[in-house]
């Protein structure tokens, strides 16, 4: 969440239009930006003025009156600032008789005349700047995002991604309809991850006034984009809300805004967040959403061998999990072969890793018992790879809590969970399979937060089928250490709940069950359950009991 948007102020905003905030690759402390402003390099007699390139500077806490770049960058014309090179080197940016066509070029960025060429290199790339492409944002000099109404969009401007590869750009491709509408989608940035993407809309159905800041996360697993969310006040307004862009921190985030309490036409603003974004402090393998297809196609294509990661934990992460997708037939694609030997290094490295495996099948599906076949198979390719057993826990959840309804494969998972990543010298990270709102994603939000079962000891496979009979919503466990069974019913959000459904069970032949509390997905006694009472006080009632 936003804990507060701060205005630049006039020592920084002008009566004009400030807007495009670009952060020093360089310098943490200093920010260029564009303004259309009195005195500006293209002002006329009439005191109409185009836009120019200004940087500001951190000083004790406070940022100081902007200074104008040289002649060498600001004519007569628009020059607005778009973007740096990887190292900063070269500068990107755009000049035109007007701020919405022009050219793009690229600038060495230099101020003294002995270290720079005399004219700006125009830019090779997808862009048609001269016919209105604009906003463009570019990603580790490969990957560049940009806005268009070209032909074949949804309507207005949408967003086009283009990759740099063999020496040249790739024709630009749609974003697609999740993230772009009938009206305008600009201002895209790309977060460090590679997967996270912030841009702004007019979009009355996702706006609550003018353009505001949405952001979207891609999903590796179905190659599509999750539903963009509005972060809502008072990061938006009934202003108009752009040019959004995250430092390497992910603390803070700088962006313009037309909000009607700003200084002029539109202004800088700082945003303040109560935790870093942590989409910004991450990178993912690929590197960016536009590589994943031909990854995954590769990936999918190598030998099991080829697929062992040796290296994965030597820089200390992130690691990326994903769900371990089966075939009808039982067996794991190979990429989920890959990430299963990464879990099992990933053990061996770190015993004390706990460590949950929850296995989920579809509804149309034989047997929901079709997930314990599937457990088996893994935990049997965990011993065959030299991991320890002890810390991992096993869960058939049979097809009470499908990802997607519309689409069985999506449902026939193996999903992982590891409840201490705190105690692992490693950052884990994990992909999201199931659709929001769905029961899978219920499932996976109660895996990481507090929930009870009512549990029946049991054994042999055909008590168990009769149970998921019965209690469809149940899941089956085994402990990889005891090798023992048990069933439980239900996943809980409060102690009440479950205390009513264990008398019940207690009523229908099972005189032993009782309620088991789970923190992060595992176990924990009523010792432990003191300890997080606090965080959970619904605990009390359970210790109490």
């Amino acid at each position: 969440p936003v804990a507060a948007v701060l205005n630049f102020g006039e020592a920084v905003n002008s009566k004009g239009a400030d807007f495009r905030p670009l952060l020093s690759p360089n310098d943490p402390q200093r920010m260029y930006f564009s303004s259309v402003r009195t005195g500006n390099t293209g002002c006329d007699r009439g005191g109409s003025c185009g836009s120019d390139i200004y940087f500001t500077e951190l000083e004790n806490g406070d940022w100081q009156p902007p200074r104008r770049l040289s002649v060498f960058l600001n004519t007569i014309q628009n020059e607005v600032a778009l973007g740096f090179g990887k190292v900063g080197g070269q500068l990107y940016f755009s000049r035109g008789e007007t701020l919405f066509s022009g050219d793009i070029l690229v600038d060495t960025f230099r101020e003294d005349v002995t270290e720079r060429t005399l004219f700006s290199t125009e830019f090779s790339g997808p862009m048609r700047a001269w016919e209105g492409d604009c906003a463009p944002f570019f990603f580790n000099d490969t990957i560049l995002l940009f806005a268009s109404r070209r032909p074949g969009g949804f309507g207005g401007l949408d967003l086009y991604v283009s990759t740099f590869s063999h020496g040249e750009w790739t024709p630009a491709q749609n974003t697609g309809p999740t993230i772009n509408s009938p009206y305008d989608e600009t201002s895209p940035f790309l977060a460090a991850d590679g997967r996270t993407l912030w841009f702004s809309t007019n979009d009355a159905s996702r706006s609550i006034g003018g353009l505001d800041i949405l952001h979207t996360t891609y999903i590796d697993r179905t190659l599509s984009w999750s539903p963009p969310r509005n972060p809502g006040m008072p990061l938006n307004s009934a202003g108009d809300d752009t040019d959004f862009v995250l430092p390497p921190t992910g603390d803070r985030a700088f962006f313009s805004s037309s909000r009607k309490e700003g200084q002029g036409e539109s202004d800088l603003y700082l945003a303040l967040f109560d935790t870093p974004q942590k989409e910004q402090t991450e990178t993912s393998i690929p590197a960016a959403f536009p590589l994943v297809p031909a990854y995954r196609e590769a990936v999918a294509g190598a030998s099991e061998a080829e697929l062992a990661p040796l290296d994965i934990f030597e820089n200390g992460g992130p690691v990326e999990f994903s769900p371990l997708f089966y075939l009808p037939s039982g067996e794991l694609f190979p990429a989920g072969m890959r990430d299963l030997r990464a879990l099992a290094q990933l053990v061996k490295n770190w015993p004390q890793a706990k460590i949950i495996l929850a296995a989920h099948c579809d509804a149309g599906d034989p047997s929901p018992l079709t997930g314990q076949a599937v457990l088996q198979a893994v935990s049997d390719s965990l011993r065959r790879w030299g991991a320890p057993l002890g810390s991992i826990v096993l869960r058939n959840a049979g097809a009470a809590y499908p990802a997607n309804e519309e689409n069985p494969a999506a449902n026939r998972r193996v999903d992982i969970f590891i409840a201490n990543p705190a105690e692992l010298p490693v950052a884990v990270r994990f992909n999201e399979a199931a659709a929001a709102g769905s029961a899978g994603a219920f499932f996976r939000k109660a895996m990481n937060s507090l929930f009870y079962q009512v549990q029946v000891p049991l054994t042999g496979g055909a008590v168990l089928d009769d149970l998921f009979r019965l209690y469809p919503d149940g899941i089956a466990e085994q402990s990889l250490a005891s090798g023992t069974f048990s069933f439980g019913v239900g996943m809980y959000l409060t102690f009440e709940q479950a205390e009513q459904w264990r008398r019940n069970l207690a009523g229908r032949g099972f005189p032993q069950a009782r309620v088991a509390a789970f923190v992060n997905g595992w176990e924990i006694s009523k010792e432990e359950a003191r300890q997080w009472v606090e965080l959970f006080p619904n605990l009390g009632e359970y210790i109490g009991q």
